[in-house]
């Protein structure tokens, strides 16, 4: 009964018949393919404003806090070792809270007090770095 079962299988799922379903049907796909795309890119683009390059640390602070953008933002910006560091210094044990922990429930004093960047660093690192695009308006 296996064998039948993968025998018909392979019979309607080969790269034969994978290829003239592709060519038969791409055109009719083209326009959703691209529209998905289109969605996909506008979905996961993120405007942060700020008048003045100082304030750019502050405001994606406050958009990290606010879960405008995501924490992995804060793992950018949080210099772990200093974290971890003070950590020890209190005693905490690292395989029941580990500095991640810590960062999701104190992030505001996590922020403040363990940032590898300051504003025109964090712009550097932004827009050579992670490919953003600065537009002045």
């Amino acid at each position: 009964m296996n064998d039948l079962f993968i025998k018909n299988i392979e019979r309607k799922f080969n790269q034969i018949s994978f290829c003239d379903f592709i060519d038969s049907n791409i055109n009719n796909m083209f326009n959703k393919i691209n529209t998905y795309i289109d969605n996909t890119s506008s979905k996961n683009k993120i405007t942060i404003c700020f008048n003045h390059k100082d304030d750019l640390l502050d405001i994606v602070k406050s958009m990290i806090i606010n879960k405008e953008l995501d924490l992995c933002w804060a793992e950018l910006l949080v210099d772990m070792d200093e974290l971890r560091s003070e950590m020890t210094k209190f005693s905490a044990n690292f395989h029941i809270y580990n500095d991640f922990d810590k960062l999701e429930d104190d992030l505001s004093y996590c922020l403040n007090h363990f940032c590898k960047y300051d504003s025109s660093q964090l712009f550097d690192i932004l827009t050579l770095e992670k490919g953003f695009k600065f537009i002045q308006k």
